[in-house]
């Protein structure tokens, strides 16, 4: 299940690294950053390439089918030398509050 779920287009910047099975039948992917990809920061969207901290949020998806989907994002924290904002980066499928 793996690797077909690798190449999916969902979650722009970011590939499946993994996807567990949950005790209560929900499916936990985790997302790593794509090497390719540039961060882009959170204020004014301009690439960005200072960063300095890196968090992991959990966030609820849709559903797959008749499974609860839950995903493990790795976020990073800019500074950028465009705007001097110190933010998360823009993650363009997910919501700043999710």
């Amino acid at each position: 299940m793996l690797n077909a779920m690798s190449s999916l287009p969902f979650w722009e910047g970011h590939i499946v690294d993994a996807v567990q099975e949950q005790e209560d039948g929900s499916l936990l992917i985790v997302l790593e950053t794509c090497p390719v990809s540039d961060a882009l920061c959170g204020s004014c969207r301009q690439p960005c390439v200072l960063v300095h901290e890196r968090r992991r949020r959990r966030v609820r998806d849709r559903d797959i089918l008749d499974r609860r989907v839950w995903l493990d994002v790795p976020v990073r924290r800019l500074n950028c030398h465009h705007c001097d904002a110190r933010v998360a980066e823009h993650i363009a499928w997910l919501d700043r509050r999710a």
